[in-house]
């Protein structure tokens, strides 16, 4: 079986909530097949946007562009917004591992074929969908424990809209009572 093979190859990790897997720009040093637990991926635009790119959770591979493309720097960003268990391998060793294991080989390119949907079905969403429902999909998946505190601002670049209508969509959700006021900052996700 792949997880026993991966196993063999590398060390299962437990990483925290709010943990980079690795910074788009920046040395990436391991791939990481993600055993239980849900990971944001991001990309940031030469202006600094920062665009929502999509999740991967139970049985992601982070690392596998940079396996195949023979590149040491992150992609995209990719943050644990739950705990994580995780198998890591070295870079090189899955460098090595694709060109002698056709089981691994096969892990890579079933990956990579998911990641190519996900992304398809993710450009389509933003083109297609109103903004309230992308939000509420965004919401669904970045908060599992569905209680909402985070940074407006940074949604909305991750949604590609501006701040006001944001909080237009965002005030409609309350007045539906689809968002809930736990407290000054806390949201209860009523979806």
């Amino acid at each position: 079986m792949i997880i026993n093979f991966l196993k063999d190859n590398g060390k299962k990790v437990t990483l925290k909530k709010g943990t980079y897997l690795c910074r788009e720009g920046f040395e990436l040093n391991y791939v990481y097949y993600i055993l239980k637990g849900k990971c944001k991926i991001t990309t940031q635009e030469e202006n600094g946007n920062i665009m929502s790119f999509g999740f991967t959770e139970n049985s992601g591979l982070v690392g596998d562009l940079e396996t195949i493309q023979d590149s040491n720097i992150a992609l995209t960003s990719v943050l644990a917004i739950s705990e994580l268990e995780c198998i890591k391998i070295k870079l090189e060793k899955s460098r090595q591992l694709i060109k002698t294991n056709i089981e691994y080989s096969n892990l890579i390119a079933s990956t990579l074929a998911q990641k190519l949907c996900s992304s398809s079905l993710q450009t389509t969403q933003n083109i297609l969908l109103p903004l309230e429902e992308r939000l509420i999909i965004y919401l669904k998946n970045t908060y599992p424990n569905k209680i909402f505190n985070g940074n407006l601002t940074q949604i909305s670049q991750e949604l590609g809209t501006s701040y006001r209508h944001l909080l237009r969509i965002f005030k409609k959700l309350k007045d539906n009572n689809q968002l809930i006021l736990a407290d000054n900052k806390k949201y209860i996700i009523n979806l």
